[in-house]
């Protein structure tokens, strides 16, 4: 393992921990001693840099594929959830390193300082801890200068908590980016109690001291964990994420999973409706954001691998994944209809025409849409209605244009109507009626 330390060192050396080691990943370390210095280096090389953001706390990052950045390209940026069996684990951890192989471009991983305190703490979101409070702002702060270095749009991903890191430091991002998140948490008191309050007293002991003294054995209820939290001052729970116009969301929740109602929703509402794209998928255009309802298995299940690297892939080949026209929200075309009450219905369009052929005795009626999604599919159907009575229908299929034969009748007045039908993939119809002129 090479140790290699960039910039002034001013005798900084490695933080030891029990639960830490750095060996496993087998790559070169470069150390340095501040931010500063670590954004200095240029980025230039394969490895983990090691930085202190704290009086004694430093992060890691892994960088792959560091030579293969292209101006005006793309880096993917990984961090990582809840490490299951932690006990048996040491850190740094790099999620994400499995997933993006094969993709030539830049990967950054960035492990959670604070998981390297305890060995049993399997989750900090990214949120900081006593020593460092401001996390979020720090490594927003690296990435930042590794896009402007290189002039990258980043793509951020993760899910869990690692989707409540990301959404969590989107206002710090000042370069442009893409955030893909799945079943993320978006208010840390809502997890499980067990695992914040071990994060809240592991990372911030002497609050956690003076709030619960040793005495104290009853446990810990949600209310108690707010007010904790709410007294450190830090980000533990999302308001209405800023998103300006260098930045895109795209955020995937199965719907079988408890997140739905505790997380996603409390969050979501707080954007106002969002409009219906497709039978699980949903928008807000004023804010490049995108929602899919998806199913992927029972509980808290992450989108397939594949599903990931798909999406992966269309952000990295499209500059606007989630554009008006061929976006990356057509991928989730095939999941079933979703029914959100926070979602709006946007009205199909369509012009009627009617003509009537007194001579061949019969009527001509068409459909032609003014707004279709693209890429989707319809189906039509038509009524003739005399007098407001049903006397012919065609029923739903592909064809736009149909022909009713019929007699106009001279003496007794008659209401002569067509009724034509579009009927789109969720099974939403829209109905128009026009007279027709004799």
């Amino acid at each position: 393992m090479n140790f290699i330390f960039g910039g002034t060192s001013n005798g900084y050396d490695m933080i030891d921990s029990p639960y830490k080691d750095v060996s496993q990943w087998n790559t070169p370390v470069y150390k340095f001693a501040s931010i500063e210095d670590l954004i200095g280096s240029g980025f230039s090389s394969d490895g983990i840099y090691q930085t202190s953001v704290g009086s004694n706390t430093e992060l890691d990052m892994l960088l792959q594929n560091a030579n293969l950045s292209k101006s005006d390209g793309y880096a993917l940026v990984g961090f990582n959830g809840a490490i299951t069996k932690r006990e048996e684990k040491k850190s740094p951890f790099f999620s994400g390193v499995s997933v993006t192989s094969g993709f030539d471009v830049p990967y950054l991983s960035f492990s959670d300082p604070t998981l390297d305190i305890d060995g049993k703490l399997s989750l900090a979101w990214y949120a900081g801890n006593e020593d460092v409070p401001d996390l979020p702002q720090k490594v927003a702060q690296i990435l930042n200068a590794f896009a402007r270095e290189r002039n990258l749009k980043l793509v951020l991903f993760g899910g869990s908590g690692a989707g409540f890191a990301i959404l969590n430091m989107l206002a710090y991002l000042r370069a442009d980016y893409v955030a893909l998140v799945w079943n993320p948490q978006t208010n840390i008191v809502n997890y499980f109690t067990r695992f914040v309050e071990r994060y809240a007293r592991t990372g911030f002991p002497a609050l956690w001291k003076k709030m619960r003294p040793a005495k104290d054995t009853k446990g810990v209820s949600k209310v108690f964990l707010d007010d904790f939290f709410s007294q450190l001052g830090i980000s533990y729970k999302l308001n209405k994420i800023n998103i300006d116009g260098n930045g895109q969301v795209i955020f995937l929740q199965n719907r079988e999973d408890w997140h739905v109602e505790t997380h996603a929703e409390p969050f979501l509402a707080k954007f106002g409706p969002w409009l219906r794209v497709g039978p699980a998928t949903f928008r807000m255009d004023s804010l490049n954001f995108g929602v899919v309802f998806g199913e992927w298995g029972e509980g808290h299940a992450a989108p397939p691998r594949a599903t990931i690297r798909a999406l992966l892939e269309y952000c990295l080949n499209n500059k606007s994944p989630l554009s008006a026209e061929d976006n990356i929200l057509h991928i989730f075309e095939q999941e079933q209809r979703y029914e959100w009450s926070l979602a709006v219905e946007k009205e199909l369009l369509f012009d009627l025409s009617v003509q009537y052929f007194a001579e061949d005795r019969m009527i001509s009626a068409s459909i032609q849409l003014v707004n279709a999604k693209p890429q989707a599919k319809y189906t039509y159907a038509f009524y003739l209605l005399v007098n407001g009575i049903r006397q012919q229908f065609k029923w739903y299929g592909s064809g736009s244009v149909t022909e009713f034969c019929f007699e106009m009748h001279r003496g007794k007045p008659v209401k002569v109507e067509i009724v034509g039908f579009v009927k789109d993939e969720a099974g939403k119809i829209c109905r128009k009626g026009k007279r027709v002129v004799v």
